[in-house]
């Protein structure tokens, strides 16, 4: 087992991740049968994992469970107090998270009983550095303009250039590969993020949300079910500010990341707690009658931006009274 069996790996997502490739490494060297979990913060259970991490298991002698997107545990204090009872012998718990305070609960905790590491973010000549190794790494010839091109369509997080990287190592050789490929292959955003579109919704933004909508290959549903998270997610924020709440406590709450917390909460200032819940109300509506197949979800999408950018609030039951197709869902 490694020296640390509680361990936080905060900060640069790239270099957590690293890490995290070096701890399991060390961990199998040490016990090949070790089992792997890999949970995800915002959907754990507390009392289940409680029950996971002080039990042994059946078929290994020892575990791994690594939690990503620790920022976003729903209940820190209950957590740190099962990191302070410690997991079972033989079983290993590794945290990631992109940004977490000292004076969070589960970071004290894990301070106590094991061990915090944190990664700075890259900026400026440092950041082009690590860029220009990665892609020799990856036995990619650097071409004009594709170092910087990766640092703004990424918003200079290595983590996602790295899996740009590794998609250019399959797609083109070595020396046979020029910006006009690079184009076609770079970033999801230009396969259709759906991104952009939550937040030109976001931003109340009618013609701008149509056209990033235009955009994207995802199926309707799917979308639909996107940006109702995101309408869920800007309600809770703008409860929050109403409540005068601080911008950290409101990250530390809702479990957003600093970097785009300043984006949503500008979002949610946008819109008052009444129309907000109006239209999350709608949204509700109009994911009923899809799933119910009484209209199609790419309609429900239209809807609901609609809903989402007007500037008065929608009429409540309105769908029910004026299906707009009958046509099956897709």
């Amino acid at each position: 087992m490694p020296n640390a069996r509680l361990t936080l790996l905060v900060g640069d997502l790239y270099r957590c991740e690293r890490a995290l490739v070096a701890r399991q490494k060390e961990i199998i060297t040490r016990e090949p049968t070790t089992e792997r979990h890999t949970l995800f913060a915002d959907e754990i259970d507390l009392a289940s994992l409680r029950i996971e991490l002080q039990s042994t298991s059946l078929f290994a002698v020892s575990r791994h469970f690594v939690i990503r997107h620790a920022e976003a545990l729903k209940e820190p204090k209950q957590f740190a107090i099962l990191l302070n009872q410690g997991p079972s012998p033989g079983t290993v718990l590794t945290l990631v998270a992109e940004t977490m305070s000292a004076s969070s609960p589960v970071y004290k905790a894990i301070k106590a009983h094991g061990e915090v590491i944190r990664f700075p973010q890259w900026k400026g000549k440092a950041l082009e550095r690590a860029v220009s190794e990665l892609l020799t790494e990856q036995g990619i010839a650097t071409v004009p303009g594709l170092v910087s091109k990766l640092i703004s369509n990424s918003g200079k997080n290595l983590f996602f250039i790295s899996q740009e990287a590794k998609k250019l190592h399959s797609f083109c050789a070595k020396d046979d590969m020029d910006m006009a490929q690079m184009d076609r292959l770079l970033f999801a955003v230009e396969e259709g993020s759906i991104y952009p579109m939550l937040d030109r919704v976001g931003e109340a933004k009618l013609r701008e949300s149509l056209l990033e909508f235009t955009k994207l290959h995802q199926e309707p549903g799917r979308v639909l079910s996107a940006l109702l998270r995101h309408l869920t997610r800007l309600l809770s924020i703008r409860v929050l500010l109403d409540e005068s709440l601080s911008l950290s406590k409101i990250g530390e709450i809702t479990g957003q990341p600093h970097w785009l917390l300043g984006r949503l909460v500008n979002q949610a200032k946008r819109r008052s707690t009444k129309k907000l819940t109006a239209v999350l109300n709608r949204g509700i509506e109009l994911d009923v009658q899809v799933k119910s197949g009484k209209i199609r979800a790419a309609d429900g999408v239209l809807a609901l931006i609609f809903a989402a950018t007007a500037s008065e609030l929608p009429l409540q039951g309105y769908i029910q009274q004026n299906q707009p197709s009958l046509a099956t869902n897709g």
